[in-house]
């Protein structure tokens, strides 16, 4: 981002009405020069970030640079956020600033999913066959969907699953971003793997890694593993799932729960973090406490709602993607016309 900046002074772009910076608060005061107006979106304060498992020596080196995020955080002309969560986290974190509160802007649901949305779904799953190896969309399944990361908890989705009562059926499906340069990513895959042996899943994976066949005398629930999924087959296990099991704690935001209810998914989740302020609990989805018992209890209150015939379940699923569809903040430029001067486009 300092490359950027140098480079549009030195080459003479300068003069811009409006400058966005994302994330890195250090550079707001240089945005100055090449603009009249900065913007700063802030998705967590980086303090917070590396004051969790630091060493003494490492906060020792890191203390000239959260002096500096402290200082320029507020050196911006508006300051947006991406929920009332982290909006509380830069106040208590920075309780210095003054000159510009931040203002919450949710992020927006993917264009890519807002467009495959508008398009009729394949009946089938032949496509996916490769994909899906042979697990059954047709029968009920939950959804995780989230990077395969230690922090995102995703062994409670395999737990809740996992206590629900033999005599209602379902299966779940995790699926997710996986990076392979990043040794977390493969350590924590397979800790997954193991916890659905231990809870009696029959394990179908993805890319031969730690994945199994069919197992005679194993439950009949199932679980898959996908990773690095198509927007294709992510809207298809969308709109297929009886739900999303969305398992992180105090998460800054969390989209997954808001691209849920655009496709008429309930989602969920832990009752902390952005998912507290999307989600109406009873109406568009179900906040829980960040337990297997909670999680698994809302889960079977879904299941139950599909399998007694009436419309309870359809019209939720009609009100929360009516609530996501208009949920989101005000316009962009309804946030930013107070501190910008930002007025209707200039003619041309």
């Amino acid at each position: 981002m300092l490359y950027v900046v140098l480079a549009a002074i030195v080459t003479g772009h300068v003069g811009y009405d409006i400058a966005f910076n994302d994330q890195v608060a250090a550079i707001n005061p240089l945005l100055y020069l090449i603009a009249k107006k900065v913007v700063f979106y802030g998705h967590f304060p980086d303090l917070l970030h590396n004051r969790q498992n630091s060493c003494f020596l490492r906060r020792i080196y890191r203390c000239p640079f959260d002096k500096l995020e402290a200082l320029t955080t507020e050196m911006c002309s508006a300051f947006l956020v991406n929920s009332q969560f982290t909006s509380e986290a830069y106040c208590k974190t920075f309780p210095s600033l003054k000159k510009v509160r931040p203002c919450v802007l949710y992020p927006p649901i993917s264009a890519n999913l807002e467009e495959l949305n508008l398009l009729p779904i394949a009946t089938t799953s032949d496509q996916f066959s490769s994909d899906l190896q042979g697990f059954d969309l047709s029968r009920p399944f939950a959804l995780s969907l989230n990077r395969f990361e230690a922090k995102k908890n995703i062994e409670l989705a395999i737990e809740a699953v996992s206590r629900l009562p033999q005599n209602l059926e379902c299966n779940l499906i995790v699926a997710g971003g996986f990076d392979v340069r990043l040794p977390e990513c493969s350590t924590y895959f397979h800790q997954l793997v193991g916890l659905s042996k231990q809870r009696n899943f029959c394990v179908l994976g993805s890319n031969r890694d730690a994945s199994t066949t069919i197992q005679e005398g194993a439950s009949r629930r199932y679980v898959l593993f996908l990773k690095n999924i198509s927007d294709d087959l992510r809207l298809l296990i969308l709109k297929r799932s009886i739900c999303m099991l969305y398992t992180p704690t105090d998460e800054h935001f969390g989209i997954g729960p808001c691209e849920a209810m655009f496709v008429g998914c309930l989602p969920v989740a832990c009752n902390s973090g952005g998912p507290k302020e999307t989600i109406v609990h009873g109406e568009t989805g179900f906040l829980c406490e960040p337990n297997a018992e909670s999680f698994s209890a809302a889960l079977e209150h879904i299941l139950s709602l599909s399998l007694d015939g009436s419309d309870e379940l359809a019209a939720l699923r009609a009100k929360a993607q009516h609530h996501a569809e208009t949920f989101f903040s005000p316009g962009l430029r309804h946030l930013l016309a107070p501190s910008t001067d930002l007025q209707q486009p200039r003619a041309r």
